[in-house]
């Protein structure tokens, strides 16, 4: 979230549906935060589904999970996002390959950091080694 901050360019943040509160509740507290800070953006979490309920699922969201603190600048959805499009896919059979040509003036093709951890992985984020089954 501290390297989002930097930069002026982004105005929604999304969480996906793959987040329980558990494991997302401290990243999205940091956004609600960084979009009242900042107030140039605006994010959208997802309410997971826990139980057949959604208005206990909303309820333990808010008063156990995230609270009322920065929601000026923020909204839940539940259970899933729908849209008059029908467009859907399963991610496990996502593979997402780079392609790029360099036009700019610096260093073509620079080691991009990842704020997280610090590691380099030629232009990719996850720490991995290119390589035939993990491919850029």
């Amino acid at each position: 979230m501290a390297a989002l901050e930097k930069v002026d360019e982004p105005t929604m943040i999304l969480f996906p549906d793959d987040l329980t509160l558990a494991q997302g509740k401290s990243v999205y507290e940091a956004a609600l935060a960084q979009c009242e800070k900042l107030k140039d953006r605006f994010v959208i979490l997802d309410v997971k589904e826990v139980s057949t309920d959604p208005f206990a699922d909303a309820e333990a969201f808010r008063n156990n999970g995230i609270g009322s603190g920065d929601l000026k600048y923020g909204a839940a959805y539940y259970p899933h996002l729908k849209s008059a499009l029908n467009l859907s896919y399963d991610s496990s059979s996502v593979t997402i390959t780079q392609a790029h040509t360099y036009t700019g003036t610096g260093t073509s093709n620079p080691a991009i950091t990842n704020p997280a951890d610090g590691s380099t992985c030629g232009t990719c984020y996850c720490g991995s080694q290119p390589s035939s089954s993990h491919p850029l």
